[in-house]
């Protein structure tokens, strides 16, 4: 004879149904925290394209502000980088640059600019020749263009750089 410790004929444990019902009311309580994922790796994926646009743009800029001020040469208003390889100094810098992903394209603009700096009375000769420098800048746009999502997105980040050192 087995002794049971909740006396004569007293069955423990739940039934099919009880555990049936449980799983539904836990499911319901869940789905909207597993909702949460999918919108968490969307963002997830738009934070990965942002930061590979702001890289090939900051290396971009950086390879040109590389060379001297002289030897950056002037581009047709907003041209893709690749559409530049006739002039030496874009064939050179493209060929620096890390290859970008499928579906990334760079655009690049160089335009120089004349400032007019006032009067410049009193100044000694020195000073005025660093003035000089100054007169002459140029600006520099980039734009790199991609897909996320099956939308076109665009990124653009400019500069201006100095004859000035």
């Amino acid at each position: 004879m087995v002794n049971n410790i909740y006396g004569a004929g007293i069955k423990c444990g739940f039934t099919f149904i009880e555990i049936m019902i449980a799983l539904v009311v836990l499911s319901l309580g869940m789905f909207p925290l597993l909702s949460l994922f999918s919108s968490t790796t969307s963002d997830i994926s738009y934070t990965i394209d942002n930061v590979l646009v702001t890289t090939y743009a900051n290396e971009l800029i950086d390879s040109i502000l590389a060379h001297n001020f002289d030897d950056i040469p002037e581009t047709i208003a907003l041209s893709e980088l690749g559409a530049l390889s006739g002039n030496q100094f874009f064939t050179r810098l493209a060929g620096r640059l890390s290859t970008v992903k499928p579906g990334y394209e760079r655009f690049i603009e160089i335009s120089t600019m004349s400032i007019n700096l006032g009067s410049a009375a009193g100044l000694c000769q020195s000073e005025l020749d660093k003035l000089e420098k100054y007169k002459k800048i140029k600006k520099l746009i980039v734009k790199i263009k991609f897909m996320h999502n099956g939308a076109d997105k665009c990124f653009t980040v400019g500069t201006l750089i100095s004859g000035a050192e």
